[in-house]
């Protein structure tokens, strides 16, 4: 890990370094699909002049390897006796496609009527600007926290989630953690589907196009239509706290590539899904199930009897996740958020993901706030969020590092 010291030199009474809406829309202009090295090294630049001790180590992933993450930490004065908070945003995005369909040009971060559009906007530099916002606001305030408060600009959250896993291992390991991502205001997130990602590869016969040969694509979709099938079965068995929702499983067919010329039987078909599933399966069963499913088809057809597909782990590959809504942790944020907002929390299973596992302590998706359309056309922040968001989690962090469960410092 590379790790830079706290600039000493901040100065408290100038003008405040984090701009919301500036940043956000400088953010927003710079592309962080293939690479997120720019925006990082804003990040590291930014951390470093609001005062934070700043590291930075690389994570692996599809989009690129050698992506860094940064990690910022103000420290706390008693570490060893009271809580730390880390608080994750990440800076990758998917990809801007089809940009014919965009009403606002994804990388211009146009303002329009209090909304800021563009790629990664809502998911997740908003998480980005509302966790800098925050730690220059305990800066300037002079709060002295117990326990230390960690931000983390991860670089790899769509394709993998490497990033979380590389900030673990270089050990990483706080008291809780929220993840700023996707929660809309006075809404948090406690639980979040498996997913399990997969590239299948089926073959035909190399033929001119005739009733009798084997073709690569209709194989395909024998196999998709069947585990179509598997997948509405586990729906038909939902228990909470995913019962809110209309078929919280499902199989996602995202790309397929087949066949090679018109007048040609399809000779090869190229197909990545992706498996969103819930408690009580567990990935195991779920690539049992799919397994199944495949060697089902296989024996039942004369030419897959033979010429059996391959299935290739692609990506991401994670349990469901649930962080317990009676831990002493969710009750401060549930106080805390009373106290700065006047509203009540409305705890929320998501089918989605925020990596909840990824630290091994109670962690929760909260913010950055109002939005839309993310991974989608025309994605949008509402830029009013930041004034519930950022003082909510200020006391968040004001009450949690300064809590130490009845242990005597």
């Amino acid at each position: 890990m590379n790790i830079q010291k706290r600039n000493q030199n901040y100065e408290l009474a100038g003008k405040k370094l984090i701009q919301p809406e500036a940043l956000l829309q400088r953010l927003v202009q710079i592309p962080s699909y293939s690479s997120v090295e720019e925006i990082q090294m804003l990040v590291v630049e930014l951390m470093h002049n609001i005062g934070l001790e700043v590291q930075t180590c690389l994570s692996e992933s599809v989009i690129g390897n050698g992506l860094t993450n940064v990690v910022g930490k103000l420290s706390g004065k008693l570490p060893d006796c009271s809580k730390s908070l880390m608080l994750v945003a990440h800076a990758d995005t998917v990809p801007l496609e089809p940009l014919d369909r965009w009403q606002h040009e994804p990388l211009s971060g146009m303002i329009e009527d209090g909304r800021i559009y563009g790629r990664g906007v809502m998911d997740d530099k908003a998480g980005i600007v509302l966790m800098l916002a925050v730690a220059e606001a305990l800066i300037r305030e002079g709060v002295s926290l117990g326990g230390d408060l960690i931000l983390v600009s991860a670089a790899d959250d769509e394709s993998s989630g490497d990033g979380f896993r590389k900030l673990f291992i270089n050990g990483i390991k706080p008291d809780a953690c929220l993840m700023l991502d996707g929660a809309k205001l006075h809404q948090i997130g406690y639980a979040h589907a498996g997913c399990l990602w997969y590239r299948m590869h089926v073959v035909g016969s190399t033929t001119a196009c005739n009733n009798k040969a084997a073709n690569a694509v209709e194989k395909t979709i024998l196999i998709l239509n069947k585990l179509f099938q598997m997948a509405s079965s586990f729906n038909q068995r939902v228990q909470d706290p995913y019962t809110c929702f209309e078929n919280p499983v499902r199989l996602n067919v995202c790309k397929i590539e087949g066949g090679e010329w018109l007048g040609n039987n399809a000779a090869s078909c190229i197909t990545e899904f992706s498996m969103n599933f819930i408690q009580p399966e567990k990935l195991e069963t779920i690539r049992r199930s799919i397994a199944e499913v495949i060697s089902a088809c296989v024996q039942s057809d004369d030419w897959l009897i033979n010429h059996p597909p391959t299935l290739e782990p692609v990506y991401m590959a994670f349990d469901p996740y649930e962080s317990p809504l009676k831990s002493s942790f969710f009750k401060t944020i549930e106080r805390a958020h009373v106290k700065v907002t006047g509203r009540v929390l409305e705890p929320r299973s998501i089918t989605g993901w925020f990596h909840g596992a990824a630290f091994e302590c109670p962690c929760f998706l909260y913010g950055p706030g109002n939005g839309g359309a993310a991974h989608g056309i025309d994605e949008y922040f509402e830029l009013s969020s930041f004034e519930t968001m950022i003082p909510a989690i200020v006391e968040i962090t004001k009450q949690w590092c300064n809590s130490n469960d009845g242990v005597i410092c």
